[in-house]
């Protein structure tokens, strides 16, 4: 699935769907706006306690932003706009919640006791204490100093002002830049929540939108920290393609009929110590890349180092050879284009550069070896210990070349 649709569009429109079916029949659920009040709460305390068991602080400070934001509109926005401390604090809530999802966006990787993680986490702190700024002041003056017009709702009938949707654009665009460039699911959420949270201060009157949609807010970042942990479990971070650990759990449910290929970049040591570990990674991710497109219902993982397996379910070992074969040429045939080591650091000076030189490239080969599953060999580590075999003769025969295990 296109990550931009799994990352942000379904859950998006998923949010949507569910906040406009819960605020057409709001009459069915009154009787459990009690339970609805408190739901966000302990969704957001799972979310963070488990982000900081995994490390994920970005998941971490998120899940803590939405508490914060929460609390005042529990705690101190519950009286009529037209009262002016609510009223402020309204407004500068509004202009305080864009500038802290900014902030998170950009210290996310910051542990919690660091410098960033301490000055993201009393921002939040602050917003908590907002009424308390505002009673010694003469509030009704101050916002009498706003110009009118930026007190206008964007569109009749919205609760947002025209001026506090100046504090939500910039940052809305940074977002979608962010994503465009790295759409990954918590970037996608991050680009959720700005949109979630804007609508509810914008629907602000409709009885329990806050609670419904933090509510909603609290289960996606929830999902999306499962996944992310899913990743970091399951995924290689190099190849981005499934992990040993992810290999070792899908052999416990391969039935009666299944093959497994064992693949090995030929001379890759050697290639490593000519060309450097940044050349050394960037063919692992090519091809990662060519096998994870095997045919024949095959699937690939990285099995470890240049090791990398193909997993076969019903297959014979003679009923993969056409594939494999496929992905050995297709190795083969792709030509890698080596990056100068005195490339500049700017795209125009390095266009300019490249113009008129021939850049190197280089490529590298493939050995393979296939088992399958029979009643002499009904383990899946019995079967990767042949398929080793048959990878050993094919690195004895030449390299570059498929061995089936004599069986």
């Amino acid at each position: 699935m296109n990550s931009y649709r799994k990352h942000f569009v379904i859950p998006f429109f998923f949010f949507m769907a569910l906040i406009i079916a819960m605020v057409g029949l709001q009459v069915s659920w009154i009787p459990y706006r009690q339970l609805l009040l408190v739901l966000p709460w302990p969704l957001f305390l799972i979310t963070a306690v488990a982000a900081l068991y995994l490390l994920q602080f970005g998941f971490f400070y998120t899940a803590a932003l939405y508490a914060a934001v929460l609390g005042v509109i529990q705690w101190h926005l519950q009286s009529t706009l037209a009262d002016p401390i609510t009223c402020a604090v309204f407004a500068v809530v509004n202009i305080l919640f864009p500038l802290i999802m900014m902030v998170v966006v950009l210290v996310n990787q910051s542990r919690l006791l660091s410098w960033p993680g301490l000055t993201v986490l009393t921002l939040m702190a602050s917003l908590l204490c907002l009424p308390f700024l505002f009673w010694p002041l003469d509030t009704a003056a101050l916002l009498a100093l706003i110009p009118e017009v930026l007190w206008q709702p964007v569109v009749p009938g919205w609760q947002m002002p025209l001026g506090l949707l100046v504090s939500y654009l910039p940052v809305l665009i940074f977002l979608c830049l962010l994503y465009a460039l790295n759409p990954t699911a918590l970037t996608a959420h991050w680009l959720t929540g700005l949109l979630a949270v804007f609508a509810t201060f914008t629907f602000f009157s409709t009885p329990f939108i806050s609670a419904l949609a933090f509510s909603v807010l609290g289960m996606l970042l929830l999902i999306s920290l499962i996944q992310e942990a899913f990743l970091l479990a399951f995924v290689d971070e190099l190849t981005s393609i499934p992990g040993r650990k992810a290999l070792q759990k899908q052999m416990q449910g391969l039935g009666r009929r299944y093959s497994i290929a064992m693949l090995d970049v030929d001379h890759f040591k050697s290639f490593n110590d000519t060309h450097g570990h940044d050349v050394g990674d960037q063919v692992l991710r090519m091809v990662a890349t060519k096998i994870a497109q095997v045919s024949g219902g095959g699937k690939a993982y990285r099995y470890g180092g240049e090791e990398f397996t193909i997993l076969f379910p019903g297959k014979t070992s003679q009923q993969t050879m056409d594939a494999l074969e496929q992905v050995r040429l297709a190795v083969a045939a792709y030509q890698l284009q080596l990056r100068e080591p005195s490339r500049p650091q700017d795209n125009k000076s390095g266009k300019k550069q490249r113009q008129g030189v021939k850049r190197r490239s280089v490529s590298v080969t493939i050995s393979i070896g296939v088992a399958q599953v029979s009643s002499q060999v009904s383990e899946p580590e019995q079967v990767i210990k042949l398929a080793d075999k048959a990878l050993y003769a094919a690195k004895q025969a030449g390299r570059n070349c498929v061995k089936r295990a004599k069986q």
